[in-house]
């Protein structure tokens, strides 16, 4: 019994590894003596500068990149590179959430000037760990923060640009605040929050990750392609208005604006 097991197990990881390789697409490889050849990377080793390929007939080449001309060198970096930023283990994607209290500034009916009122607001931190032996560059960061109020269901976006993250370090984000409670006493449940880590490669495609928290918001909630503002969230517009909740009018007209005291 347990060697059928463990045989199974190895003909599972045998079956994984071949769908991997099968899902690197085959590359016209041009030496620089003018010969050429097809064939598919399966590894690249950066400390000695070795890279393998398969040949279409199956055949393991073992070489250094330099000896193809330069268009296949930025392949065989660029398939290292994306490698990394693919792998789980060397370019690490986290989030945490961070809950605190803060000030607007508002003005009430028959009041001059603004007042500062207390909030509570929700943020997140975004974490990106390049664990890599390479560094990530021209990284696009896009996020999606999910919340509730009541029965309706908002969103709000933003995105940021990395430049690059040096080897085995990290960068931090931080996302923009949701208002969860506000001086009316309305509350708002956030959801959680959906990340899309974009890398730019030098034919105009491009390499993302996703990472959510919880991770399965995804299942509940569609990436949304604009924002989507319900309860609270409404008086961060800097202009004067009277607040409408859903059919509910409160008897205050106030200025509220997005700055920290």
């Amino acid at each position: 019994m347990k060697i059928a097991a463990t045989a199974q197990v190895s003909a599972i990881l045998l079956l994984l590894a071949v769908n991997c390789l099968a899902a690197t697409p085959y590359h016209d490889f041009l030496l620089k003596d003018g010969r050429s050849f097809r064939g598919r990377i399966v590894d690249y080793d950066q400390h000695s500068d070795i890279v393998s390929i398969e040949r279409a007939d199956k055949r393991l080449v073992k070489t250094s990149p330099t000896v193809f001309d330069e268009a296949d060198q930025v392949h065989i970096k660029e398939w290292h590179m994306v490698r990394c930023f693919k792998s789980e283990s060397l370019f690490k994607v986290s989030a945490a959430r961070h809950s605190f209290k803060g000030t607007r500034k508002a003005q009430s009916a028959g009041q001059l000037g603004l007042s500062s009122i207390y909030v509570h607001l929700t943020r997140y931190s975004i974490i990106l760990g390049n664990r890599s032996s390479i560094k990530l560059r021209n990284i696009s960061v896009e996020y999606r923060i999910y919340y509730s109020f009541k029965k309706y269901k908002g969103v709000k976006s933003g995105k940021a640009y990395v430049a690059g993250i040096e080897p085995r370090s990290k960068k931090e984000l931080e996302t923009i605040e949701i208002i969860t409670r506000g001086f009316l006493g309305n509350k708002t449940d956030v959801d959680g929050i959906w990340i899309r880590i974009t890398l730019p490669l030098s034919n105009g495609r491009e390499v993302m990750r996703e990472y959510c928290l919880p991770d399965n918001l995804s299942k509940h909630r569609n990436w949304a392609v604009s924002d989507v503002t319900v309860g609270i969230q409404e008086l961060e517009a800097c202009d004067e208005k009277l607040i409408h909740l859903h059919g509910r009018s409160h008897a205050c007209v106030i200025r509220m604006c997005g700055d920290h005291a």
